[in-house]
């Protein structure tokens, strides 16, 4: 009885040697680290709202004026805005339904922040790419 009980004290005691190696890392080991905690911030949503145009001189008469729930061109274009969301890099994309020169659409809009503080704009309805312009900010 008592050969058993010493044996299975030894066994106890290896026991918890392998225990603590198994908590103790490997100096030589890369860390473990949270993906979360390596994940890169995320950047600040473009500001779309606002006043554009294609160039500077048509921020007087030919401005674009952007906001969350409406939109309406230079030209003959009115927009309510349904949707809003951003996708990779920072597009944001615009469900739109628009009323043009008296004829409704139901459009999509992708709005490309571009490095210089443009934004392009990218016109899709029914799956194709009807029309793309590249606007800078008003004031």
């Amino acid at each position: 009885m008592r050969h058993w009980l010493s044996g299975g004290l030894l066994m106890l005691a290896a026991c918890g040697s392998s225990e603590q190696q198994r908590e103790q890392q490997d100096p030589d080991a890369a860390p473990i680290t949270n993906a979360a905690q390596t994940a890169p911030s995320t950047a600040p949503a473009f500001e779309w709202t606002g006043d554009w145009a294609a160039d500077a001189k048509l921020c007087e008469g030919g401005r674009w004026r952007m906001a969350r729930d409406r939109i309406a061109t230079a030209g003959e274009t009115s927009c309510r805005v349904d949707a809003e969301r951003t996708e990779v890099d920072g597009v944001i994309a615009l469900d739109l339904a628009c009323t043009t020169e008296g004829h409704a659409t139901t459009e999509r809009w992708m709005l490309d922040p571009l490095a210089d503080g443009r934004m392009k704009v990218t016109r899709v309805s029914g799956g194709n790419v009807f029309a793309e312009v590249t606007l800078g900010r008003c004031g």
